[in-house]
């Protein structure tokens, strides 16, 4: 299990936003982690550069696919303390408000809650 990505130092996480940000300044930087609480697996890959303009509701389908979680199961992400439901959003519009005033990435949480009970 990899630590959570906040464990690395400060100047390292500055190093690598600014590192991405010369190569690809049209993207989003998102770190996803999973909840401590939640009991899904933990996903196999953390670190994305997303376009600009893609929805939060295609961003989600990424990592719900990525986790290959059954249909029963419905994914809630959240980026700091605000819950993800709007789909329609755009990242940079998620990423203007949400984003670490430290380093400059974007946090996305990830947890499950079953949609159809425990014995669908």
């Amino acid at each position: 299990m990899n630590p959570p990505f906040h464990d690395k130092p400060l100047k390292a996480r500055q190093d690598l936003f600014k590192s991405l940000m010369r190569q690809y300044e049209d993207r989003i930087p998102i770190i996803v982690e999973r909840s401590p609480n939640s009991n899904l697996p933990m996903i196999n890959k953390r670190n994305y550069l997303v376009p600009n303009t893609m929805t939060i509701a295609s961003f989600r389908k990424i990592i719900k696919e990525r986790l290959q979680i059954s249909s029963s199961q419905s994914l809630h992400l959240y980026a700091g303390k605000k819950p993800l439901y709007c789909g329609d959003t755009i990242m940079s519009v998620l990423y203007n408000q949400e984003k670490d005033p430290n380093d400059g990435f974007l946090y996305i949480r990830y947890f499950e809650e079953n949609v159809f009970g425990k014995n669908a």
